[in-house]
């Protein structure tokens, strides 16, 4: 994304938004798992809900609609429409059972509002936050 005077994207906003977003979708869903402890439908184990594929991919689709929705809302519905997909994939494969993947999407989108929100909570007025990046590495730092 190229920025012009007029449009400054800030990408290290951006960065600890979708970090803090990914971060709360995992620790919700990974804790869920073994809380819940519902059988899958091929019987392979007991962690079907939720549906970390589906949490994850509506997390992302989430991201990429709120941070592309002033270019066109387009990229963000076919963002979305690509986790509807996986969502269905991980029923038809019998990997989940629908109400699995229907609590990964909520458990997603709402991951996101969370995220974003923390992410305005840490970047602030006063700066409270650092993004370095290395030839392998992407680093966050939070001052408190």
């Amino acid at each position: 994304m190229s920025c012009t005077a007029q449009d400054k994207y800030d990408w290290k906003q951006a960065a600890v938004n979708a970090a803090a977003s990914f971060a709360i979708d995992a620790a919700v869903t990974y804790s869920l798992k073994p809380m819940v402890r519902s059988e899958r439908p091929d019987g392979s184990d007991n962690h079907s809900f939720p549906s970390g594929h589906t949490s994850l991919a509506f997390t992302g689709a989430s991201v990429l609609f709120k941070e592309t929705r002033h270019i066109s809302p387009w990229i963000g519905i076919a963002g979305y429409a690509a986790a509807t997909g996986i969502a269905i994939e991980r029923v038809a494969n019998r990997h989940h059972h629908w109400a699995d993947v229907l609590a990964g999407a909520g458990i997603g989108i709402l991951s996101t509002e969370a995220g974003y929100w923390l992410g305005r909570k840490i970047t602030g007025k006063r700066r409270k936050y650092d993004v370095a990046v290395g030839s392998n590495a992407v680093s966050v730092v939070l001052l408190f």
